[in-house]
């Protein structure tokens, strides 16, 4: 496993790098590392892997004051000085060993959908999913403190405990929110991120993934994305739209006769295609993209690829 940064270092030993995350909850830190930049006139490499909602007025304030640097995040920006990486994928899920799922047996569900934080592009696609009694079929993992649409979704759905991680289990089931990387719900579930649950992903045929933002001049992809696919799940993705086509790029195959090219930030639209899964055969939609999930889980795990990918990217700025 890797990071983008362990490449960056070995190739440019004179690049400064900086973990946004490091400096970017303390604002008169901020100032001074800007400061030292400026002082030393050096060439830096900011490494943003936050919800870029976040990280996204940090960026611009460095911008403001400084030009010598790039950022890299987790996806596409259509700023000059941005490197992509696919760090959610190197440093968590490839390179380390993955269960192959059996998915010749029955499943006892249609789909999975562990929904994390209840962003509002969230909660939309849930009213939507709800409506369409797609939710009705689904191992859902939900907290729902404000009890939206509370006449269609419930306030807690934790899943049982057969498909939690045994760490998670210990302190209660998944809670996402943590304030500080040192506590217990931290600590589990960093331990297990972008590792696949073999009974979770048996047991179902189909992620609903909702990534973390549908902000429009970008893509972000996560491990809720990467780890399906190291399943060889079929997965229904909601986030930026484009995010298919920037995971086609990298050379996966998203796209078939079951998902077909659609906008994925439309929730009405990611709630259509999971009801037409629903009617289909599982047997036949998993036989029909046999070779694409395959395929797709062979090419996540080649590191190397990835590796190379990281180092091509460097070189398109940094030279």
């Amino acid at each position: 496993m890797h990071s983008i940064t362990d490449i960056a270092k070995e190739m440019y030993p004179d690049l400064v790098i900086c973990s946004l995350d490091a400096i970017k909850y303390d604002q008169q830190l901020i100032q001074d590392t800007i400061d030292s930049w400026k002082q030393n006139n050096c060439q830096v490499l900011i490494y943003s892997l936050d919800n870029f909602t976040n990280d996204r007025p940090h960026i611009e304030n460095i911008k403001s004051q400084y030009e010598k640097f790039a950022f890299t995040t987790p996806g596409v920006h259509k700023e000059d000085n941005h490197i992509s990486n696919v760090d959610y994928l190197t440093r968590f899920s490839c390179g380390q060993t993955q269960p192959v799922i059996d998915h010749e047996q029955g499943k006892k569900h249609d789909f999975v959908f562990l929904v994390g934080k209840l962003h509002p592009h969230r909660m939309h696609l849930l009213e939507s999913l709800a409506k369409k009694n797609v939710l009705d079929k689904t191992l859902l993992s939900l907290r729902n403190p404000g009890h939206a649409y509370d006449d269609l979704l419930p306030k807690h759905s934790a899943l049982p405990e057969e498909y939690e991680w045994p760490e998670i289990k210990e302190i209660g089931d998944f809670q996402a929110g943590w304030h500080s990387g040192d506590s217990p719900m931290a600590i589990a579930f960093n331990k297990n991120i972008g590792k696949v649950h073999p009974k979770l992903y048996t047991d179902t045929a189909y992620s609903i993934v909702s990534e973390t933002n549908v902000d429009t001049d970008i893509n972000y992809i996560t491990e809720k994305t990467w780890t399906p696919i190291m399943a060889e799940h079929l997965l229904i993705g909601h986030g930026n739209r484009g995010n298919n086509y920037f995971l086609e790029q990298l050379g996966f195959v998203m796209l078939n006769d079951y998902i077909p090219n659609y906008d994925e930030s439309n929730h009405n639209t990611v709630a259509d295609i999971c009801e037409n899964l629903m009617h289909e055969s599982f047997t036949s939609v998993y036989e029909h993209t046999k070779k694409q999930r395959k395929h797709n889980r062979e090419h996540a795990m080649d590191e190397m690829y990835w590796t190379n990918y990281h180092s091509q990217q460097l070189k398109s700025y940094l030279g």
